[in-house]
């Protein structure tokens, strides 16, 4: 199956958020230590970047994060941040 974020969508990620093209951070989940465990490391996406992806409002975003129709996690008590797979997963629920 192809993947929803293409290449070229991920060059638009990347060049909105100031990055160098090929030099994507990635965030790093924390273990029960609280140690950074590289094993499970996926890139997370803001509402800004969804939006844009989807040519939203980025409160349409926030609604749907709030209402649970895309998965995602709360940063503190404002911020959003969504696992790439979750986002896909998202789009692919609306294709079916």
């Amino acid at each position: 199956m192809k993947p929803l974020i293409d290449e070229k969508t991920r060059e638009f990620i990347r060049k909105r958020r100031g990055e160098a093209p090929g030099n994507v951070k990635e965030l790093s989940s924390i273990d029960a230590n609280g140690q950074p465990d590289d094993m499970v490391s996926e890139r997370m996406l803001t509402p800004k970047q969804i939006a844009e992806l989807l040519q939203v409002n980025v409160r349409t975003v926030t609604k749907l994060l709030e209402a649970g129709d895309i998965k995602g996690m709360k940063v503190g008590d404002r911020l959003w941040r969504v696992k790439e797979s979750d986002f896909e997963a998202y789009q692919n629920k609306g294709s079916e």
